[in-house]
């Protein structure tokens, strides 16, 4: 898992989507719309294909895979591309992000980014990990009012915990999540995203 976070393992790994995405592949057309309750793509088809068509409002990656599950099962499927990461995203899954990226920023630049993720230290820095890869990516239910709304169902944070989360409130990159961060000190909890309805 640390040798994927820097790019460095080598695997063969499956990536889980859905969404109206047409591809070109060794110059046949594929058309995943019709896979209403998700499909994936493994790292050989990742390298080589191209993107045809995607046309969408929004394009989500989601860090656990329930919550993809819950994603795909209750979202629209012909206005939204859900990706599922499984923590930080792989060489593999990079390529594919990339991909995307790079074709809506010029056929669709008014699509919206979004990531969602767990409400904890490992979430927020997995976000700034899409950030990178996409600057205009926005936090998907990773506010103040997500986190108030269940927390009942917070896991309490212990100080050594809470002190590694105050000190991000020094660092600009967490900028966005300072409401959340001073929040989850408030009330000393994190929340799994597993825990969300949508």
């Amino acid at each position: 898992e640390v040798l994927e976070h820097v790019g460095l393992l080598k695997t063969s790994e499956d990536l889980l989507f859905r969404g109206p995405l047409e591809i070109d592949l060794f110059q046949e057309k594929i058309d995943f719309a019709p896979f209403i309750f998700g499909t994936s793509m493994n790292t050989e088809t990742i390298k080589r294909f191209t993107i045809r068509k995607l046309k969408v409002d929004k394009v989500i990656t989601i860090e656990n895979k329930a919550s993809y599950l819950a994603c795909i099962k209750n979202h629209d499927r012909n206005k939204e591309l859900a990706v599922y990461l499984a923590g930080f995203y792989s060489p593999v899954k990079k390529m594919f992000l990339e991909k995307i990226w790079d074709f809506i920023r010029v056929n669709s630049p008014e699509t919206e980014f979004f990531h969602w993720g767990d409400l904890d230290l490992g979430g927020f820095n997995i976000f700034l990990q899409v950030q990178k890869l996409i600057p205009q990516v926005q936090p998907f239910l990773m506010d103040v009012d997500t986190l108030r709304k269940y927390v009942a169902y917070g896991d309490q944070i212990e100080d050594d915990y809470g002190k590694k989360l105050a000190s991000l409130l020094g660092k600009p990159e967490y900028r966005i999540f300072y409401p959340t961060i001073k929040e989850m000190l408030r009330l000393g909890i994190k929340l799994e995203q597993e825990a969300i309805e949508i």
